[in-house]
């Protein structure tokens, strides 16, 4: 059997209105929830969008190195000298640091010379073809 303030049509705007605020107050449960879903989601994806982000960075950063460590080991030793390396500072020049340190002067201070420029500034060079045209 049904309550009477069911039945009873005196209580039937009481009962409509608390149908109503009832409806109403899940609909906006359900607002905020979505709501809140949405922050929760849109968080997530800023800080896995950002570690993404730095893991592509760091894949690219090791690709570049390995590229350009296998360029400068496919030098021979005489390029090498030229641009103040030797095939032991290939890894340190590639990490970016410090390179060692060679009989009190560094890599980049080993002086290279041409000989050919230098046996023709000491008067070495043999320049006969002048003479014979």
């Amino acid at each position: 059997m049904w309550p009477s303030y069911i039945t009873n049509p005196e209580f039937l705007p009481y009962r409509e209105r608390a149908v109503h605020a009832r409806v109403e107050a899940f609909a906006r449960a359900g607002y905020l929830s979505i709501r809140a879903l949405g922050s929760v989601q849109a968080a997530t994806a800023r800080v896995a969008g950002s570690a993404v982000t730095r893991v592509a960075e760091a894949v690219h950063l090791w690709r570049e190195r390995r590229i350009a460590r296998r360029e400068l080991l496919l030098l021979d030793e005489r390029m090498l000298r030229d641009i103040g390396l030797s095939r032991a500072d290939v890894d340190a020049f590639i990490q970016g640091g410090p390179l060692p340190e060679r009989d009190g002067e560094s890599a980049a201070e080993i002086p290279t010379t041409d000989v050919a420029l230098e046996a023709y500034a000491n008067g070495n060079c043999a320049d006969d073809w002048r003479r014979v045209a």
